[in-house]
């Protein structure tokens, strides 16, 4: 039965589960029709929406069981073992969908990058969001032994001190925030330089930035990590605020919708080529163009940013 904070669990997830369907189904419509490239970025994004049902499922699942009630509000021990369940199913769900979509992001920013530093600082980024958040996910899947100790509670087996999981926690909030304000405001260095007006340049900025949006649902959610400890757990706000965190961290990867053709006429459009002889050669030949005039030789372009006036 949906009361209190399992009402709002279940609404909260089903809004943002609608919202993350709609965002990525249009980027597949704008890569498969549109652009017609359908890159690793984009698998490892539908990927990860495929795992985001999955958390949903058990977010939506576990509300109706009894996520967001109190231990005394439920009448047997089968329901709160039912409970406990879908909550250990849906936490390691929920590792898996922020670090994919963290990765197809990261991907993404590789497609732009042209100068090898860039490329440096986003594999690094990958490389953390894998060593963190691989080794979170084993201890909230193996932290009792055996693993169904954690919600069926026989006694038989035993549970690691839940104070060295909330270290755990804590290690992997800071570094998914260093990771995602690193997703989200790198890209903003990245077209400093781009030769288009400023109200462009921060109309473009502010889409590409929307990644810092995922960092902030981390953040509000750390004050909340030391209610794991608590044994009416299911009851506290942490839950709710996880669900959120999974949520808008997916749906912070729709700017990844690049053309990689020339935009129409009486836009603005910037060419970012590869720097080879050859590209640089009909770069400068193309300088001596008057306006308006076509440029009919072939020209290496690596990424093209559409820009309406």
């Amino acid at each position: 039965m949906l009361v209190g904070r399992s009402k709002s669990i279940f609404v909260v997830t089903l809004i943002f589960l609608c919202i993350s369907l709609t965002t990525v189904a249009l980027r597949c419509y704008v890569r498969l029709r549109l652009v017609k490239s359908f890159g690793w970025d984009d698998a490892l994004m539908v990927l990860a929406m495929a795992l985001n049902i999955w958390f949903a499922t058990c977010g939506l699942t576990g509300s109706v069981a009894g996520i967001g009630r109190k231990l005394d509000d439920f009448d047997r021990p089968q329901e709160i073992e039912k409970a406990l369940f879908w909550w250990w199913l849906g936490q390691s769900a929920y590792v898996w969908v922020v670090t994919i979509a963290r990765l197809s992001i990261a991907m993404l920013l590789l497609r732009i990058a042209i100068r090898r530093r860039d490329s440096v600082v986003t594999y690094v980024v990958m490389s953390l969001t894998v060593a963190v958040g691989l080794p979170f996910w084993l201890v909230l899947m193996l932290q009792c032994q055996p693993v169904r100790e954690f919600w069926q509670r026989t006694g038989d087996g035993y549970c690691i001190d839940t104070a060295y999981i909330i270290d755990v926690a804590y290690l992997y909030s800071a570094t998914a925030c260093l990771c995602d304000f690193t997703l989200g405001l790198y890209p903003i260095y990245l077209i400093r330089n781009l030769q288009i007006t400023w109200r462009s340049k921060w109309a473009l900025a502010g889409i590409l930035g929307m990644g810092c949006v995922a960092s902030a649902a981390v953040v509000v959610r750390i004050p909340f990590l030391p209610n794991y400890k608590d044994t009416d757990f299911l009851f506290r706000p942490s839950n709710n605020d996880r669900s959120h965190g999974s949520q808008v961290a997916l749906d912070s990867s729709w700017p990844g919708n690049w053309r990689s053709d020339f935009g129409p006429e009486g836009a603005q459009f910037v060419s970012t080529t590869v720097t080879t002889p050859n590209a640089r050669a009909r770069r400068h030949e193309a300088e001596g163009l008057e306006e308006g005039e076509v440029i009919s030789s072939r020209i290496n372009v690596q990424r093209t940013f559409d820009i309406s006036r």
